[in-house]
């Protein structure tokens, strides 16, 4: 089954941005596939809005200014996902269909970050997943300078656009609505 999962927590300080652009863009361990290094192919680390090849400090500082600019420091400055796609997918596949999936934030004029890891455990390796950074403030559209709130209606939208596009792909669908064993939130990251 696919899985989108969104991650707790608040991440509101700039050292837990940092942390989660590092750990998205630059975990070597991560960007490794049946043995090919993929940091530099296109699908696997993309951006809206932010420089998707830009170093941490640049990615960072993207995601920064408009809290700075608007008046929101100290708020929650992102949302961490993930998209999963239970082992059906290779590294380049997987980042590929995680963008389309992730076209459904530009309607908010938002600013992300996805970046594809496989997933370890002991030290085996099992299939690529995409990791996912929203920025919690809006940049662009009529709610320009606002903050960003993946609440439910929204994320209902979010997880009814992945489905269409895992039906496209005849890829298996996630659960809509909660109590669907989809909407669990986990301390754990992957």
């Amino acid at each position: 089954m696919s899985l989108l999962r969104v991650f707790p927590g608040a991440n509101d300080k700039e050292l837990r941005l940092r942390q989660l652009i590092n750990y998205v863009i630059a975990s070597p361990e991560k960007q490794v596939w049946q043995g090919l290094f993929f940091e530099k192919t296109p699908n696997m680390v993309r951006a809206s809005g932010v420089p998707a090849e830009g170093t941490t400090e640049e990615i960072l500082m993207s995601f920064l200014l408009p809290h700075m600019a608007y008046g929101y420091p100290g708020t929650r400055l992102c949302y961490h996902c993930l998209l999963d796609f239970n082992g059906l997918l290779g590294a380049n596949d997987a980042g590929f269909i995680a963008w389309e999936i992730n076209e459904y934030l530009m309607q908010y004029g938002i600013q992300f970050l996805q970046g594809v890891h496989i997933t370890k455990s002991k030290g085996a390796v099992f299939w690529p997943h995409v990791h996912v950074l929203i920025n919690s403030i809006v940049l662009y559209g009529p709610n320009r300078g606002r903050k960003f709130r993946l609440e439910k209606p929204v994320l209902r939208g979010y997880k009814e656009y992945m489905n269409a596009v895992l039906k496209k792909y005849k890829l298996p669908v996630i659960p809509v609505y909660e109590g669907g064993g989809n909407d669990e939130i986990t301390n754990s990251e992957t």
